[in-house]
């Protein structure tokens, strides 16, 4: 939504959208077109195909952009080769060994799949949001940088950024919080994040805000008695209601620590948000996120191999306050010199100039 908003003080923006319950709030004079059965899961063929092409032909597009590999794979089937510029933003995680996205089974399939698709179109941009993202699909899919220009244009977070002295000042009434931002699923890490706190001393606490998601119940009910199995109640926290993007401000604001444990990581935004929002980071270091953590420069990288040295590590940089500083003011150089709202769409203008012709 921020990508349309930019580009709308330069471009007219139309957006094509599943239709549904919820409607997008006001939006200005950016364009929505709602489309049943059209969406990157649960696609309706017949109802989605003859509307979405109606759709796109009487917009008649400079510049088609798709934020997802299936809407790319309804284009392609419905419009001629070439007849609009055409770029896409590949968001979906490879894991490094067997998956580049999650929509059938089998590592060869999919790469067939985007390779026919490239070849089909002859996709005029493909953006990826971390060297981890585009290293994988072009190793796998040496088409698409063949028939494409690929760049890497990392992501950033609108979040309230919290300036470094507020930490400094900062009491949690002699608790200290480690903040679980992420999905309650195994490759993220969880149940080795319960393991740690156990290990920790008792004024160590979890928040866990995405608990509530109901998406994942059937897992989100082998965390909570595991949580109880392991005598953590009283340690670890979580809300009664599912927890919407703005509100996680309020938990890193809180918290001491984000700890980031996942097993693989195409980018990892909420990493980007901990350094917003001047929260000490402690990740895995894979995928995008070793791009984004340089151990002992803006956060500490760990290995969940060694839970024990995890803990000595945290109890290790909560100790030292110059180490402290140190970490959250160069996540603050990061942030900006990397990570930064203007850096990303100043790649993007460049790129819509160069496609349009200006």
């Amino acid at each position: 939504m921020s990508l349309a908003k930019h580009l709308n003080k330069k471009y007219e923006v139309h957006i094509i959208t599943k239709k549904s319950d919820s409607v997008y709030p006001k939006l200005g004079n950016i364009i929505v077109h709602y489309i049943e059965g059209f969406g990157s899961g649960n696609i309706n063929v017949l109802k989605a195909l003859p509307k979405l092409k109606e759709t796109i032909d009487m917009i008649n597009p400079s510049v088609v952009h798709f934020h997802c590999f299936m809407s790319l794979f309804l284009y392609s089937s419905i419009i001629e080769e070439s007849k609009y510029k055409v770029i896409v933003t590949v968001h979906s995680t490879p894991n490094g060994k067997d998956k580049l996205f999650s929509w059938f089974d089998g590592l060869e399939n999919q790469k067939s799949f985007i390779s026919i698709m490239y070849n089909k179109l002859k996709c005029d941009v493909t953006l990826f949001g971390s060297q981890y993202y585009m290293d994988e699909y072009v190793k796998h899919v040496p088409d698409m940088k063949r028939v494409s220009k690929c760049y890497v244009n990392p992501y950033y977070s609108d979040i309230k950024s919290i300036p470094v002295l507020y930490r400094d000042k900062k009491k949690n009434g002699g608790k200290v919080r480690i903040l679980f931002p992420s999905r309650i699923v195994k490759r993220k890490g969880i149940e080795e994040t319960l393991e740690l706190l156990k290990l920790l001393p008792d004024n160590y606490v979890l928040d866990l805000p995405a608990m509530p998601q109901m998406e994942y119940q059937e897992y989100n009910n082998v965390i909570l008695k595991k949580i109880d199995e392991m005598g953590l109640n009283d340690r670890v926290f979580y809300p009664s209601t599912k927890v919407i993007g703005k509100e996680m401000y309020e938990y890193y604001k809180k918290a001491d620590i984000t700890f980031i444990p996942s097993y693989f990581e195409g980018f990892g935004i909420v990493a980007v948000e901990a350094l917003a929002t001047s929260s000490l980071v402690f990740s895995t270091c894979t995928g995008g996120l070793k791009e984004i953590i340089e151990d002992g420069i803006n956060g500490i990288r760990i290995s969940l191999d060694d839970l024990s040295s995890v803990r000595d590590k945290i109890l290790d940089v909560m100790n030292d306050k110059k180490l402290k500083h140190k970490l959250l003011v160069n996540g603050k150089k990061i942030l900006k010199n990397k990570y930064s709202k203007k850096r990303h769409m100043d790649l993007i203008d460049e790129i819509y100039r160069d496609l349009v012709g200006e």
